[in-house]
């Protein structure tokens, strides 16, 4: 248990990197003054809002449930919407320090996964991944078949940097990624910004974050799945979008992890 709660601490503390001081102070908190989750009906779309934006809208048991709840009662056919409050983040991942707090006795992750199985159902979910989306904030969204980028947007898989290994369906979706990409990104936990998120395969559309208001009354209007996709795309930018920040080290990204062991990944990131 002190292991796991060092580790925890450890990931904790590396998400609030991102943040000011005293910002991730009051992030580590269990202050809670509204619903974890919030969950509201506009015209034929149902709008879901991960409400801990002081604790980058982290993931506890009681989100997850919560979640599971709302997506219990709507249909598999219904315009889902789902998003983080505030402006640094979607969600930054798991609550590790809520989880650490739990051990030995802990259901988050089996919850957690069926959650995410759920979610990967919805034919016409959209996730706006906008500001920091890591960890269980991949697992909500990277399964829908929907996923918003936006200029703030921070992805990163960062369970190795403290032993563990990329969960919330990782080894699911990370190989499907370009080459080896998914490798990459799996055993660094290096961060793609902005527009790298769809570069990457991560993200299916690109909005500017000043366009979010606009796209989201649009969505409410939506009665019709099959629409979702076509008004995504009306909001792309006019200018192309930026060059992948990766793209100079593709090739030798594909040549060093298509290796079938870590040590000759190793080896070859030497030579």
């Amino acid at each position: 248990t002190t292991m796991l709660s060092s580790l925890g601490f450890r990931r904790a503390s590396q998400i609030m990197r991102h943040v000011h001081p005293s910002v991730a102070a009051m992030a580590l908190s269990t202050e809670v003054q509204q619903p974890e989750v919030l969950s509201e009906s506009r015209g034929a779309a149902t709008f879901i809002t991960l409400n801990r934006p002081r604790a980058l809208n982290a993931l506890n048991l009681n989100m997850v449930r919560l979640l599971w709840s709302i997506y219990q009662n709507t249909s598999l056919e219904d315009v889902i919407v789902l998003k983080g409050a505030g402006e640094k983040a979607f969600c930054a991942g798991g609550d590790v320090v809520e989880i650490v707090k739990a051990l030995p006795k802990c259901d988050f992750f089996r919850e957690e996964y069926q959650l995410d199985y759920r979610i990967s159902k919805h034919r016409g979910h959209v996730a706006i991944c906008d500001g920091i989306t890591m960890g269980g904030g991949v697992g909500v969204s990277v399964h829908a078949p929907f996923r918003v980028a936006t200029e703030r947007s921070l992805f990163a898989m960062p369970e190795t940097a403290i032993g563990l290994f990329p969960d919330v369906g990782g080894s699911h979706f990370l190989p499907r990624l370009s080459g080896e990409l998914g490798m990459f990104l799996a055993l660094t936990g290096h961060r793609l910004k902005g527009a790298d998120l769809v570069h990457a395969g991560i993200a299916t559309h690109f909005v500017p974050s000043d366009k979010l208001p606009l796209l989201e009354e649009q969505l409410s209007l939506v009665d019709n799945i099959a629409n979702v996709g076509a008004v995504l795309s009306s909001f792309a930018p006019q200018q192309p979008l930026p060059e992948f920040s990766l793209a100079p080290h593709r090739k030798l990204i594909d040549q060093c992890f298509c290796s079938p062991t870590v040590e000759l990944i190793l080896m070859r990131l030497s030579e």
